[in-house]
């Protein structure tokens, strides 16, 4: 029995891992409430049994008995009271990771940190009403949220830490500063959790809209061997955008993210034959050069900055501000970008590695941004 008990507990802490990417509490009790309530039942069960079986309970002790004949029962006793005070512990983490997974309701969609198994995935039959998803697509219906047709979310970790970023960035600006009251009006969204991230089930992106099929047949595919300026690639260059650029050969393709995409695909005009960046290798090495490739505006959602600049053009901001609100527009299209890619499954993606962002764990209160120029324009570079 007591190798019923460590195998339990082995299986137990493999599972945990595999849901949350972490075997540390805080982790684990900050992304409980957005996983697969069935997948924690497993897990407490698991964890239930091993320390059952590892504090001789009841139908569980045949070998307690065993080890009080042997020459040194005290220390077999010692044993079970040290294991019944375990039993008492992984009970009470049991309850609270439980009772977190009801704090929020099952309504939300499918979303793990760390590394995800399909077998921890699950849909829900909780309906909503009609909404405009994006610029980019019509207005929906009421519909059942299981109907296969949106991307559901995926959060890993690193989004956590980011969520918890953006909101220490928020609670630090002061309660009647333009910036907090803008924030609060036009990107309260982004600190939502319920019923989703974002406040939305889904992500509101089509499960169809980034796969080759559709993406060669979408009118806004450019071919790079065309693609001169960097504006021109772009309807709104005001905005942060998911993007994608596939091998005419193969249709191998890769999915990204930038909150500032003149920049971005300028340097990849520009730097494609002497980057390291996994994309730019690739075009390099098998991939027949930049111009075997197309490119795929994709997606667009707000660049706060410019909203902001554009909605306020007489408030003067300051560094710290600017950082804010990139910081604010790098968490939205990253969260859809890292979404995208653990669903879609691009070929030149790494899926296996998380998409990271630039400031987490950034103290706002001695941080200094600061400026630097890029060939294309200025913009704002954040160094430690």
């Amino acid at each position: 029995m007591n190798r019923v008990g460590d195998f339990g507990l082995s299986i137990a802490f493999f599972a945990l891992f595999a849901v949350f990417g972490s075997l540390n509490y805080a982790t684990i009790y900050s992304l409980a409430p957005f996983i697969n309530e069935t997948a924690i039942t497993i897990i407490a069960l698991l964890l239930l049994t091993g320390a059952a079986a590892k504090s001789s309970q009841l139908g569980l002790h045949s070998w307690l008995p065993g080890s009080m004949e042997a020459p040194t029962p005290v220390s077999a006793l010692l044993h079970a009271a040290t294991y019944l005070n375990f039993l008492n512990i992984i009970l009470t983490q049991i309850f609270y990771i439980k009772a977190l997974t009801h704090q929020k309701g099952r309504s939300s969609p499918s979303i793990v940190g760390g590394r995800q198994s399909p077998f921890f995935q699950f849909k829900n039959n909780s309906y909503n009403k009609s909404f405009h998803s994006n610029a980019h697509h019509t207005k929906v219906g009421i519909r059942r949220e299981g109907d296969d047709f949106f991307i559901p979310w995926k959060l890993t970790s690193s989004g956590l830490n980011a969520l918890n970023s953006i909101k220490k960035f928020h609670n630090w600006l002061p309660l009647n500063s333009p910036i907090r009251l803008f924030i609060d009006n036009h990107c309260s969204c982004l600190f939502k959790t319920e019923p989703g991230l974002l406040g939305e089930y889904h992500t509101n992106i089509n499960k169809s809209y980034f796969t080759v099929e559709s993406m060669l047949k979408n009118n806004k595919l450019i071919d790079c061997a065309n693609l001169r300026t960097a504006k021109k690639a772009f309807s709104d260059i005001n905005n942060s955008y998911i993007y994608a650029f596939i091998n005419k050969d193969t249709q191998k393709f890769y999915i990204g993210s930038t909150i500032n995409p003149i920049s971005r695909l300028h340097n990849y005009i520009h730097s494609w034959s002497y980057s390291r960046q996994r994309l730019l290798l690739e075009m390099r090495k098998t991939g027949g050069g930049f111009k075997n490739y197309y490119f795929f505006p994709g997606f667009s959602v707000p660049n706060y900055l410019n909203l902001f600049t554009k909605l306020n053009p007489t408030i003067k901001l300051n560094p710290k501000d600017k950082f804010i609100f990139n910081c604010l527009s790098e968490y939205h299209v990253r969260l859809l970008e890292q979404s995208i890619i653990s669903f879609i499954k691009p070929d030149i993606n790494d899926i296996n590695v998380a998409v990271s962002y630039s400031f987490i764990n950034i103290d706002i209160i001695n941080y200094q941004p600061t400026k630097s120029r890029l060939k294309s324009h200025i913009i704002y570079a954040y160094d430690k």
